[in-house]
C-alpha cells in the first residue's frame, strides 16, 4: 500500500529555524515541505498556490506577523495551522493562544538543535503535531456570537451542583476561552478542566484564559479542596482526581489510554465524589479522553453534556461520548454556556 505523504508549509523570518525545520520533518517518510516563507504576507501567498495539507506558523516575523497570517489564511482556505511558540514566560506565547483563538489548531514549542538533551522530545512532539493536525478536516464555521446568552432549562437540573468537569484537547483552548469568559465569578460550583495541549504550555494556557475571565483560573494544587468560582486545571503531565474528602490529588501514575492528565479518571472520581450533583462536558479534541468517564457521572446520576459537531474543531472526543450513549444532550457551544447559566442561577 502507497503510503500518503503529507504537505507541509514553513513560515519563519529564521533561516536557521527554517533549516531546522526542514531537516526535522523531512526526515520522516511521510512529511514533505513543500514550501518555506521568510515573513506572514508570503506564508499567505504560498498557502495559496501551493495548497499544504498543513502550516507550521512562527508567529514574531516581519512584514506580516504569524497571527495576521493564520487568519488570512483561514479566510481563503480550511489549512490546518500548528503554530511555534517558547514556553511560558516568552512573549510569543499569548499570540501563540490568541492564534488559536482565531483557528489555528496547536502549539507546539520551536524546537532546539539536535546537540541539545530536548531536541528528541522536540522532534517527537513537533512530528506528532504536524501528522495529527494534517489529517483534520477543517470546514468554515459561524463567527462566534458576542451577545449575551441566556440561561436555559437544564437537562435532570439538581437543586445542587458540587462541581464542573470539562475535558478538551484540540480546539479546547478556544471552546474554553468562550465558555469561560462568559461565566460569573459567583458561579456556584468549580470548575476542573483538562485540556490535552502540547507539554509545557498548560502554565501558558491558564495565564492566557485568566486575563478574561471573572473566575479565578489557576492550575490545581494538591490537596486543595476546589471552591465556588475557581476553574482548576490539571498540570502539565499529572492527573488530577477529586480524592478522600473532597480534595484535588495529582499523580504521575501511568497514563490511561495514553493520557496524563486523563479526563475519565477525573470524570469517574467526580462521580464517586458528587454522584448525581456531577455536571461532565466533553469538548472538542481528537481521540476518546471522557467518553467513559461521562458514562460513570451519567450512570450516577449526574448531568453529562456533549459538544455538537458543528461547533467542534474536531469532533472525535463528542462523538465517542454520544455514541456510548454518556451525553445525555449533544449542544452547540453557546448552549453549552447557557446549560451552564442555568446552573448559576
Amino acid at each position: 500500500m502507497t503510503q500518503h505523504v503529507y504537505r507541509v508549509l514553513i513560515a519563519d523570518d529564521s533561516a536557521v529555524m527554517r533549516r531546522l525545520l526542514l531537516t526535522t520533518l523531512e526526515s520522516e517518510d511521510d512529511l514533505r515541505v513543500v514550501g518555506t516563507a521568510r515573513d506572514g504576507a508570503e506564508a499567505v501567498r504560498l498557502c495559496h498556490s501551493l495548497r499544504p495539507d498543513v502550516v507550521i506558523m512562527d508567529l514574531n516575523m516581519p512584514v506580516m506577523d504569524g497571527l495576521l497570517a493564520t487568519q488570512k489564511i483561514l479566510e481563503q482556505a480550511a489549512v490546518p495551522i500548528v503554530v511555534l511558540s517558547g514556553y511560558v514566560g516568552d512573549p510569543s506565547s499569548q499570540m501563540a493562544f490568541e492564534a488559536i483563538r482565531v483557528g489555528a489548531l496547536a502549539v507546539v514549542a520551536k524546537p532546539t538543535g539536535p546537540d541539545e538533551p530536548e531536541y528528541r522530545r522536540m522532534h517527537d512532539e513537533l512530528v506528532r503535531a504536524v501528522r495529527s493536525m494534517a489529517t483534520v478536516k477543517l470546514v468554515a464555521r459561524p463567527p462566534q456570537r458576542t451577545d449575551p446568552i441566556q440561561p436555559m432549562a437544564a437537562h435532570n437540573t439538581p437543586t445542587y451542583v458540587r462541581a464542573v468537569g470539562l475535558v478538551a484537547a484540540t480546539g479546547g483552548p478556544a471552546a474554553l476561552h468562550f465558555i469561560l469568559r462568559r461565566l460569573p465569578s459567583t458561579f456556584p460550583a468549580p470548575i476542573l478542566i483538562v485540556q490535552h495541549i502540547t507539554l509545557g504550555f498548560v502554565p501558558g494556557l491558564v495565564d492566557w484564559l485568566s486575563t478574561d475571565s471573572k473566575l479565578d483560573v489557576r492550575l490545581a494544587q494538591n490537596g486543595e479542596i476546589p471552591q465556588p468560582g475557581q476553574a482548576l486545571f490539571a498540570p502539565d503531565d499529572s492527573h488530577m482526581v477529586i480524592g478522600p474528602g473532597g480534595t484535588i490529588v495529582l499523580g504521575d501514575e501511568d497514563p490511561v489510554d495514553g493520557q496524563r492528565p486523563s479526563g475519565n479518571l477525573l470524570f469517574r472520581s467526580m462521580a464517586r465524589a458528587y454522584g448525581a450533583q456531577a455536571v461532565g462536558v466533553v469538548l472538542t479534541g481528537l481521540g476518546a479522553d471522557g467518553a467513559n468517564g461521562l458514562m460513570h457521572i451519567k450512570v450516577a446520576g449526574g448531568q453529562t453534556l456533549a459538544q455538537d459537531e458543528d461547533t467542534s474543531i474536531v469532533y472525535g472526543m463528542p462523538r465517542e461520548a454520544a455514541a456510548l450513549g454518556a451525553a445525555q444532550e449533544v449542544l452547540p457551544l453557546d448552549r453549552i454556556v447557557a446549560h451552564l447559566l442555568s446552573i448559576a442561577n
